[in-house]
């Protein structure tokens, strides 16, 4: 699958996840596949998203989704997604 199918599916997670039409458990269930999906993927971005991941499934195993910062969380996301490799040639 092309680098810019995955990043579109990327920021429509985070579209979906701001306007409340994805919860956090999804997010935090598709962000790794995605990453790790991407050709070219630098080491350090994916275990970045691994470790948000991680993060985001404690706080919802403990029952404690509603603690999560979601402004902070969704700054973070998309800022990973414009530092993504694009298609490669």
């Amino acid at each position: 699958m092309a680098n810019s199918t995955i990043i579109a599916r990327l920021e429509k997670l985070a579209d979906e996840f701001e306007a409340g039409r994805a919860s956090l458990d999804t997010l935090a269930n598709e962000l790794v596949g995605h990453a790790e999906a991407l050709e070219r993927m630098d080491y350090h971005r994916i275990k970045e998203a691994q470790s948000v991941q991680a993060q985001l499934s404690m706080a919802i195993e403990q029952h404690r989704a509603r603690d999560v910062d979601t402004g902070v969380l969704l700054g973070w996301l998309r800022n990973w997604i414009k530092a993504l490799p694009g298609d490669v040639a």
